[in-house]
Formats: structure tokens, C-alpha cells, sequence
């Protein structure tokens, strides 16, 4: 009767052992299945930051770029139309209204030429890349612009209202006025609601 106790207890400590290895083993599976989880959601974040920040120094960039490059009237620098356009004009309605800049290039006055000339520049860029945007030339206030050239959606109702956009860090260059103040060309290049 001893041997059969000790067979017993041998297979009851058997079966222990068993269970303890199953247990140890979906704990082993858990974890790996949890770190799997964890390096996937570090390895998204620098992708999604360097979008953010490649998005953002794009619009700095173009910004800067084409506040600096030839404007291809008189010799002046696409900043001095736009410095022009902003002593000259207080909002979208006074430019569409037909107040203008007071710089002549050919027979179009320095705000619907500088209009013109950044709907090309945009079209021939982003447009082309399949970004979408929004320019904004503004004294005080992005909500009463001087300009507002727009493609792709790139609205406030889109980013704001249906949140459809996000936007992060505009590209903005603050210009100084004659008249004091600033006018600023603000750049707003559009992602997807949470591509970035």
C-alpha cells in the first residue's frame, strides 16, 4: 500500500508540474504578444513625428522661399508685393471690391498679380504633390485675410468643424508695413485627421 501512495503522490506532483509549465507558458505567450504590441507602437511614433515636423518645415520652407525669389516685376522680391498689397488693402472684400497695391506690374496692379503669381507657384507644387493647402495673407487676424488661396479642402470648416484636416505648424513670415504693423504670409499644409 506504500508503493501505491507513492505512485499517487508522484503523479499528483507530475500533474503540478505540468500545470505549472502550461502557466509559465501562457504567461511566456503574453508577454511576447504585450512587447509585440509595445515595439509596434514605438516603432508608428517617430514615423508620425517626422511627417509632423517634414510637413511643417515644408511650409516654413516655401514660405521663406517664396517671400525671397524674384517676383518677376520691376525687380522686385514677391515680399515687397505682398508689403504692397498689405498698405494698400484691409481685407479679401476691399481687394475683390478693387482696391489694390500700388505697384504696377504690366497692367495688373501688385495684389491680383501677387494672387496670381502664388496660384501658380502652389499649382506647380503642392498641387502637383497632391497636398492640400491654404495661403493666408493677413494684417491682424488669419479670420479677415488680404488673400486666401485654398485647394484640396484645406478649409477652416474642414479643420475645425468636420476636423477632416489637421494642420500643425503653419509656415508663417511676418512682412513689415509702411504703415506699421505687419502683414503676414501664412502657409498651411494639410494632412489627413490623424496622419499626423
Amino acid at each position: 500500500m506504500k508503493k501505491r501512495m507513492s505512485v499517487s503522490n508522484c503523479m499528483k506532483k507530475a500533474r503540478k508540474a505540468q500545470m505549472e509549465m502550461i502557466g509559465i507558458a501562457i504567461v511566456v505567450v503574453l508577454l511576447v504578444i504585450g512587447m509585440a504590441f509595445v515595439f509596434k507602437a514605438l516603432m508608428k511614433a517617430p514615423e508620425r513625428t517626422h511627417e509632423k515636423f517634414t510637413k511643417e518645415q515644408t511650409a516654413q520652407s516655401i514660405i521663406i522661399a517664396i517671400s525671397n525669389s524674384d517676383a518677376g516685376c520691376k525687380g522686385v522680391e514677391m515680399k515687397e508685393l505682398m508689403q504692397d498689397c498689405g498698405n494698400n488693402v484691409n481685407s479679401v472684400e476691399d481687394f475683390e471690391l478693387g482696391q489694390s497695391g500700388s505697384i504696377q506690374c504690366g497692367s495688373t496692379d501688385s495684389c491680383r498679380y501677387l494672387n496670381r503669381s502664388l496660384k501658380v507657384i502652389f499649382e506647380e507644387t503642392l498641387k502637383l504633390q497632391r497636398l492640400p493647402y491654404r495661403f493666408i495673407l493677413y494684417k491682424t487676424s488669419i479670420d479677415t485675410p488680404i488673400l486666401y488661396i485654398e485647394d484640396g479642402g484645406c478649409n477652416e470648416y474642414n479643420i475645425k468643424v468636420m476636423r477632416k484636416f489637421d494642420t500643425g505648424k503653419p509656415g508663417e513670415q511676418p512682412l513689415p508695413l509702411d504703415s506699421g504693423g505687419n502683414v503676414y504670409a501664412r502657409l498651411d499644409i494639410c494632412t489627413l485627421a490623424g496622419r499626423i
